[in-house]
């Protein structure tokens, strides 16, 4: 072999080396970046995907006549929310929720197919219909309690005692002129999924930041 090969041989040898350094190190470097530097980032991400956090207003106070009799008084009742991550299957959803709800299935299926993890299909529906969505189990599709406003003497009086909106507001009556003190305090429901959508566990607690 001539000086001129080994040279050669040389060259060709210390271009593969220099080749594979830098394949080793670009490597290396994405390995640091995923797992330290992006690692927080995605461990977030991860748990924003499983837990969701909604605003919510807890009882709103009663109210009593001269006698203690109650007049307005706060009950729980079902609505129906949905993470629409976790539905696979849109169409088949929206049509058996829609027959459930009385919703057009258009509807239904425009708000679940949207790329969010959370939205509302129904506020404060009947027991009955609470029970079918239930037994129904679709995927992505949850119950969450919220109080309703129960007026146990219906009509009567019903000028004077006023009512409240959905979110738990006094708009006219009694109900509004003493909101300040019926207003139930903000607070926060928190709930985790499992990788199928299934309910994990719930936890209320005090929202500081909200406004009550």
């Amino acid at each position: 072999m001539t000086a001129d090969s080994k040279k050669w041989l040389k060259f060709r040898l210390a271009s593969i080396l220099a080749i594979f350094l830098i394949l080793f190190i670009a490597l290396l470097s994405r390995a640091f970046q995923l797992q330290v530097l992006s690692g927080e980032k995605l461990k977030k991400l991860a748990v924003r995907q499983h837990i969701t956090t909604l605003p919510i207003h807890s009882e709103r106070g009663m109210i009593y006549d001269r006698n203690g009799e109650k007049l307005a008084m706060s009950v729980l009742a079902d609505s129906v929310c949905a993470d629409p991550t976790r539905i696979s299957d849109p169409a088949r959803v929206s049509r058996e929720i829609a027959s459930i709800l009385n919703m057009d299935p258009s509807v239904v299926l425009k708000k679940i197919s949207e790329p969010k993890s959370f939205c509302w299909l129904a506020r404060k529906i009947s027991s009955q219909q609470a029970l079918m969505v239930e037994s129904a189990n679709l995927e992505g599709i949850f119950l969450i309690k919220e109080p309703k406003r129960f007026y146990p003497n219906g009509q009567l009086a019903a000028h004077l005692i006023g009512f409240s909106g959905f979110d738990a507001e006094g708009l006219e009556g009694l109900e509004k002129k003493y909101d300040p003190y019926l207003r139930g305090t903000p607070e926060k429901l928190t709930w985790a999924r499992d990788a199928k959508g299934k309910k994990l566990f719930v936890h209320v607690e005090h929202d500081p930041s909200a406004k009550s």
